[in-house]
């Protein structure tokens, strides 16, 4: 039986304590989204961060998870410096 690889990204975005919050809920969404059928993303505050780990069957659904929690992110980003 041949094993599928598996891929791993751990990021830990340093920010002020007030935003994680924020943040965490703004990526909340794409923890449900399509893509997650073939990934799995866990998301935590811890100290002054957002800790963000993903494991994905395949390299488009990872780079697909981290697209959208990047947009999410950013766009969070932008409504709070308005």
């Amino acid at each position: 039986m041949q094993h599928s690889p598996e891929y791993d990204l751990r990021v830990n975005i340093a920010v002020p304590k007030k935003e994680a919050g924020i943040f965490l809920k703004a990526i909340g969404p794409e923890l449900d989204a399509v893509h997650a059928k073939r990934s799995a993303t866990n998301v935590k505050i811890k100290n002054n961060a957002v800790q963000i780990c993903i494991k994905a069957k395949d390299a488009t659904a990872l780079r697909a998870s981290v697209n959208s929690i990047i947009n999410s992110i950013i766009l969070s980003k932008s409504i709070l410096e308005e």
